[in-house]
């Protein structure tokens, strides 16, 4: 193998001067040390460094001037994450072996424990709404029969099936109505109950776990399929719930995602507890991709009478069969 060409992956000085000069910062690193970890939103941050709005904001506009952050805005809200163009080169090389010194800095436990704890509180802002609310009977947006039907005439079989966010468990239990052995998970107690007194009559009962979708607990490989409906914008971390599903899957299993197209209406947060604004196609996909699955469709299914202004969203997708490689190397925050 020839040698590599260090003189074609040197940084021009000007630019190495101003990477330096970013990471001499204690803020800027720890800013950095974060979004390595997971997309936040700025208030996220502030709760976790526990710095002043306008500091936080000097510090961030220094990082995106240089291309070191990059934003997301979603609704009322603005999110920070590592652009994937910092991901190749030697710039990035440069910025991973900073934050690689940082495992001993001082501050780094804390913010790794004030991370969690805001990770956990956009579970449990979703959780509290689930097991206060009446809301087992309301039709939340995307959640119409004909993009239900358009999921199950490209998956209906007999399947083993997890059902991740199953809420009040009517889709399991139809599913279980079919043929199928199905699994429901869901992280409110109050949801779980409901669906186990609605599977009371039911001629091939589903079982009923509660757990969070990230996070199941179920063993691996043990699903052929796994559905995600209506559930996705209710996960504190979206891509780690898919990393979960794909692990559940058996190689040539299959996921079906069911959801809502990236819109900007912020009272389904507050009416339904919807934590994040639907999902842009090539975000969720590319997700999919990097959980090690297969994209096989893809459809913006359209709105309901209900709520006109809200489009779903469908993907299908494969998990690869042993052996088989992947053709996608791309990964999201």
């Amino acid at each position: 193998m020839p040698a590599p060409d260090l003189k074609s992956q040197a940084l021009p000085i000007g630019q190495l001067t101003s990477i330096y000069r970013l990471l001499s910062d204690e803020t800027r690193l720890r800013i950095l040390a974060l979004l390595q970890a997971s997309e936040l939103a700025v208030g996220e941050l502030q709760k976790i460094l526990g710095i002043g709005q306008s500091t936080l904001s000097t510090q961030l506009g220094a990082l995106k001037d240089s291309d070191l952050v990059a934003t997301r805005k979603e609704g009322q809200k603005v999110f920070y994450r590592i652009p994937e163009s910092v991901g190749k080169g030697p710039r990035q090389t440069l910025i991973e072996q900073a934050l690689e010194h940082l495992q001993s800095a001082r501050w780094m436990e804390k913010d790794q424990r004030g991370l969690r704890k805001v990770l956990e509180g956009r579970a449990e802002s979703s959780l509290a709404f689930f097991n206060s609310e009446a809301v087992q009977n309301r039709i939340s947006p995307g959640q119409t029969w004909r993009a239900l039907a358009l999921g199950l005439a490209r998956l209906f079989r007999r399947e083993t099936i997890v059902d991740l966010g199953c809420g009040n468990g009517r889709l399991a239990i139809l599913l279980g109505e079919g043929g199928n052995t199905v699994t429901g998970v869901d992280n409110s107690e109050e949801q779980i109950k409901l669906a186990r007194r609605h599977a009371e009559s039911a001629a091939n009962p589903p079982e009923f776990r509660q757990a969070p979708m990230e996070a199941t607990g179920l063993p691996s490989g043990a699903f052929t399929l796994a559905i995600l409906s209506q559930s996705l914008h209710h996960a504190a971390k979206p891509a780690s719930a898919l990393e979960e599903a794909a692990r559940l899957l058996a190689p040539g299993g299959r996921l079906l995602i069911l959801d809502l197209l990236a819109h900007d209406q912020e009272w389904t947060r507050s009416k339904f507890g919807d934590f994040w604004l639907g999902f842009a196609d090539d975000v969720l996909k590319g997700w999919v991709e990097s959980a090690g699955l297969k994209c096989t469709h893809d459809e913006i299914t359209a709105a309901s009478k209900v709520y006109p202004d809200l489009e779903g969203l469908m993907v299908i997708a494969e998990k690869k069969s042993q052996g088989q490689k992947s053709n996608s190397e791309s990964s999201y925050e």
